[in-house]
């Protein structure tokens, strides 16, 4: 039998181009992260009624009577129905 000697060949390594690839990512990062929606984290503070009540029917808010002192007169008024009355100054003093 005769022996089958090979040769083989040593091929120098190849150098990659990347050139055209770099440049490539040079305009396409920049790009893309114009292009890109980032998203915004809102905390909503919600005042919900609790489970089982009756949610279609608003509530009418508290009774409030406020009495304004002003130098020259007291205003009393209320928050559903605005002035009720307006007690003027007497005697250079409040009644």
């Amino acid at each position: 039998m005769a022996r089958r000697h090979i040769i083989r060949r040593v091929h120098p390594a190849a150098e990659l181009n990347i050139t055209a690839f770099m440049n490539l990512m040079v305009v396409l990062v920049p790009f893309l992260l114009m292009t890109a929606v980032f998203s915004h984290i809102t905390i909503l503070d919600l005042n919900l009624p609790p489970p089982g009540s009756d949610a279609k029917q608003p509530k009418k808010p508290p009774f409030e009577l406020r009495l304004t002192i002003r130098s020259k007169m007291l205003v009393l008024s209320d928050n559903q129905g605005g002035l009720i009355n307006r007690i003027p100054q007497k005697n250079k003093a409040h009644n």
